[in-house]
């Protein structure tokens, strides 16, 4: 039988993800340290902090990648500047506008799904339920 203690704990785990958005990287790092402290009491606690922290890891990657979708975009643009010599004076850069829009809304789509699972694992791991992240990249086994 889980405890309620350690339904409450594997619930702080999943609410640790959201600490990305206080401090950079501390969605990966508050999770992982209560996984950390409290993995030795109950094997539910175990499951549910390796599948936050991986699910954390798996959301940072997720987003480098999203980031150089715009990064690639972004030097093109200004290495045709450049050799053009114009700055854009004739035209404006809609190919990089259009991209820009593009990751945009991948990126808030991203963010929308990640803060929604965040709290559905935590709603689940409060009631003891196990959750399984989609989407997952098992880091940590």
């Amino acid at each position: 039988m889980i405890t309620q203690q350690e339904k409450n704990n594997a619930a702080l785990i999943h609410l640790g993800g959201l600490a990305k958005y206080v401090f950079p990287f501390a969605g990966i790092i508050v999770p992982l340290l209560i996984w950390q402290s409290k993995r030795h009491e109950s094997e539910f606690i175990d499951k549910q902090g390796k599948e936050a922290v991986n699910f954390n890891i798996s959301m940072l990657v997720y987003t480098l990648i999203i980031s150089l979708l715009f990064i690639v975009p972004f030097i093109l643009l200004i290495s045709d500047a450049i050799m053009l010599d114009d700055a854009f004076n004739d035209h404006p850069p809609v190919n990089f506008i259009i991209s820009l829009i593009v990751v945009g809304i991948i990126f808030v789509v991203e963010s929308i799904f990640e803060f929604i699972l965040i709290i559905f694992a935590s709603v689940r791991a409060s009631e003891g339920q196990n959750f399984k992240y989609p989407l997952t990249i098992k880091f940590i086994k």
